[in-house]
């Protein structure tokens, strides 16, 4: 989103503040890494990436309309993401309606990707390259809950064709079809919940290929414990005489506190095929090399949390890639600060 229309949605909640809404509050993070991998691997000298600025605002009119907005750069602000800009109506528990740009309820992980609320510093691998996290959309979003049932049911534009399902996020819709999905949740009491997820749409400017996402998750947290387990899976409709695309993944985390301390533990898998898209892939022109990606990682880390709105973190990713010569087991380290 360009810069301008980032100004003037500061200044519309400005305005808003002052003149219509009865409360408004505001949040945000900053966060940084550092990055060295082996020698052969993707970082082998050491660099300081993945700088974030977050910043969120959310109020509302009365007891049942309401809004919430969240913008974050990248890159020292050379990359500015609108990741979520939307109005609500609360009718009760079982009833929320949301029209705007909302983050996408496929699973938990895109709820809480951010680097206070995830245990890890990297996204897990099916995480980079199936759900795209943080994986945003405009449309309209039905949710509640009743008991130990909980949903969430969407009506958006949708993913686009790009060389991978990473790269064809959009806001822009770039055919007829509206994509649709949900997530559907149970607690099953001593903070053991789970989840089903789906998403299928038309990805194609020709409006004749779809993509369809399904995903399983399951949580298990209290004071003491937290295990989160998420599997998902890809189809990829794809042009003649090419077979469809298929990819699978699914990451495991374990984390416990230690006082002020909190070790984690991870592993990740994904098998992603896909003989159509992938590197030189032009969209409506040309094919590209093709994807066929076999990973596995093993991450085990460290969060210090010296106060509630400071983290530190320390990782080391061991990772597996079939048919590689690829040595490129990571060290990361991130620095977060909260307001």
């Amino acid at each position: 989103m360009k810069i301008k229309r980032i100004v003037f949605l500061f200044v519309f909640l400005f305005i808003a503040n002052s003149l219509i809404l009865s409360e408004v509050k505001y949040g945000g993070y900053f966060s940084c890494e550092y990055i060295k991998s082996q020698e052969k691997g993707l970082n082998p000298y050491g660099e300081i990436l993945n700088s974030y600025f977050s910043l969120n605002f959310n109020g509302k009119f009365d007891n049942n309309f309401y809004f919430y907005s969240e913008v974050r750069t990248e890159n020292a602000l050379s990359d500015l993401y609108l990741e979520q800009a939307w109005v609500g109506f609360r009718g009760g528990a079982f009833l929320n309606i949301k029209i705007g740009a909302f983050l996408v309820p496929f699973g938990i992980l895109n709820q809480i990707h951010r680097p206070m609320e995830l245990k890890l510093i990297d996204l897990p691998l099916s995480h980079e390259n199936i759900v795209p996290v943080p994986w945003s959309d405009i449309g309209v979003l039905i949710e509640g809950n009743y008991g130990v049932f909980s949903y969430s049911f969407y009506l958006a534009n949708g993913l686009g064709e790009s060389k991978n399902i990473r790269e064809s996020r959009q806001f822009k819709d770039n055919n007829k079809d509206k994509a649709r999905g949900g997530r559907i949740g149970l607690s099953l009491g001593k903070g053991l919940k789970i989840g089903f997820s789906q998403y299928k749409g038309a990805y194609n400017s020709e409006n004749n290929l779809e993509l369809n996402l399904k995903g399983i998750d399951l949580i298990w947290s209290n004071s003491e414990t937290l295990l989160l387990i998420e599997y998902s899976k890809a189809e990829i409709g794809n042009r003649a005489p090419y077979e469809n695309g298929k990819a699978e993944g699914y990451f495991v985390i374990f984390s416990f506190p230690i006082g002020n301390f909190s070790p984690v533990f991870s592993y990740q898998f994904l098998d992603y095929r896909d003989p159509y898209h992938g590197e030189g892939f032009v969209v409506d022109v040309k094919e590209g090399a093709g994807i066929k990606e076999k990973k596995e990682r093993w991450t085990i880390g460290l969060n210090y949390y010296p106060v509630n709105n400071i983290a530190f973190k320390i990782e080391y990713q061991f990772n597996k890639e079939k048919n590689s010569q690829l040595k490129n087991d990571t060290l990361r380290i991130q620095a977060t600060v909260s307001f």
